[in-house]
């Protein structure tokens, strides 16, 4: 993760970790919220679906949340899949 300073990584107080493909990455994401690097917490956050994330908030708690946005347009822009595997949908 690129977080400059351990003062910095300490104020913030809501984390989102979304799916990875790498097992470092996801050790890196494990270790930033203080989580036990397991195979089971790997794999959790290598399997995760499209518009989910794991989530910790300020008391340490962690769970998978899914988003649900209620528009399909609100997924979209916000989507990091590359744009040559899209099908995009004329609406005009």
């Amino acid at each position: 993760l690129d977080i400059p300073t351990e003062e910095i990584k300490n104020t913030i107080t809501y984390k989102l970790c979304f799916k990875t493909n790498n097992r470092d990455e996801a050790k890196r994401m494990l270790e930033f919220m203080n989580k036990s690097i397991t195979e089971e917490n790997i794999k959790m956050l290598m399997e995760l679906e499209n518009r989910q994330a794991v989530f910790q908030d300020l008391d340490g708690r962690v769970g998978v949340i899914e988003f649900d946005a209620v528009f399909e347009q609100f997924i979209e822009c916000f989507s990091t899949t590359p744009e040559d595997t899209l099908n995009y949908e004329d609406v005009s």
